[in-house]
């Protein structure tokens, strides 16, 4: 059986803001690298996963699940994505974005940079804010004040073990 799995996963912030928007998120997707992320920050070492769901456990992810289809790396159809949603470029920006992460995971800040240098590439200035554990955790999962997070979220043995944060809603965010 799997061991303990790791996933770098990015989060929007659904709640308000430039990333409530669907259409946005989608073309954000298209811009990201992460064949890029796998060969420069895990040296090959990794594997894109096709869902939240680390790809060590199988039999938890949905036969339609295949992120690595729906959403493959093209920073031309992002851009075109970008026009669509009504963020065309203005000189050389489409608009700024917070990129929120953790300071603990070197691995996390590398991965990061490389959003950053994906999101740049199509317009979006991106103001990377690498924050103290603790406050990273407020920022992000308390208080919501982000436009983008990353965090490396981890399971053992049981995807259960370390997924349901992600989905369980928790009205009181604590």
């Amino acid at each position: 059986p799997p061991g303990n799995s790791q996933n770098i996963v990015l989060f929007y912030n659904t709640r308000g803001g430039l990333t409530a928007n669907y259409d946005l998120r989608v073309a954000l997707y298209h811009a990201i690298d992460r064949a890029a992320i796998v060969k420069n920050v895990f040296l090959d070492t990794a594997t894109i996963p096709d869902s939240i769901v680390p790809n060590d456990f199988p039999w938890g992810i949905a036969s339609t699940s295949k992120f690595s289809e729906q959403f493959k790396y093209d920073p031309k159809l992002a851009g075109e994505l970008l026009d669509k949603a009504g963020y065309p470029m203005k000189g050389n920006e489409r608009f700024s974005i917070r990129l929120n992460l953790d300071n603990a995971f070197p691995l996390l800040i590398r991965s990061a940079e490389v959003v950053k240098a994906n999101l740049e590439a199509v317009g979006i200035k991106v103001d990377m804010q690498v924050q103290e554990t603790s406050l990273a955790e407020a920022t992000i999962y308390q208080k919501h004040d982000f436009d983008l997070a990353m965090d490396m979220l981890g399971v053992i043995v049981d995807p259960m073990q370390g997924m349901p944060r992600i989905y369980v809603c928790n009205p009181n965010n604590t």
